[in-house]
């Protein structure tokens, strides 16, 4: 099981252990993001730290309907106990996975300040 916790802006958010380049493992607090498609966004500078090398630029639809180009990378996670192999989107917003992880998994959220994320395989 991942574990995390509603923070006081009321995102879900969890720890992930994210695998660079070079085999540095860096924690990095994502938030849950149901309305995103792909499995990962990461900013720029954490790109650069995990030394993450372009993979492909993609147009992806975005939350207000408009198109956006992105750069994507290959990066690995530790996922449930398992390495996995994902694709990570250039975001300038903030980390977030979306339903590309949690595809085959169940997400609970308990929404109040503190409220426990629940996230295990199905």
């Amino acid at each position: 099981m991942i574990a995390g916790t509603v923070g006081w802006l009321r995102r879900p958010a969890i720890n992930i252990e994210i695998i660079g380049r070079e085999g540095l493992a860096r924690s990095a607090e994502v938030y849950v993001d149901t309305g995103f498609s792909g499995d990962m966004t990461l900013p720029e500078a954490a790109i650069e730290r995990l030394s993450l090398l372009p993979n492909d630029v993609v147009n992806m639809q975005i939350g207000d309907g408009a198109y956006a180009t992105f750069t994507t990378y290959q990066a690995t996670i530790l996922w449930r106990d398992t390495l996995r192999e994902i694709t990570v989107l250039e975001s300038e917003i903030w980390p977030v996975i979306g339903i590309g992880l949690l595809w085959h998994n169940n997400l609970s959220i308990d929404f109040t300040p503190g409220g426990g994320v629940a996230i295990t395989g199905l």
